[in-house]
């Protein structure tokens, strides 16, 4: 099993719509057929919240 720091990066790039779509897409069959991984993303995706709610995200991020 993945450990959260080799998830959070490329789940957080899916998240701010920066994936390519082949990877994109990989990661969201991943997400829907694998619950240790859907637990991950929705971790990597409650601390992208946090950081938007206090400020931490560079510019190009908070647009996105």
């Amino acid at each position: 099993m993945e450990n959260e720091s080799t998830v959070a990066a490329p789940v957080r790039a899916y998240l701010l719509g920066k994936l390519a779509d082949r990877e994109a897409d990989a990661l969201a069959e991943k997400y829907f057929t694998d619950p240790a991984f859907f637990r991950q993303v929705q971790a990597v995706e409650q601390g992208l919240i946090e950081d938007y709610l206090e400020n931490r995200l560079s510019p190009s991020e908070h647009h996105q």
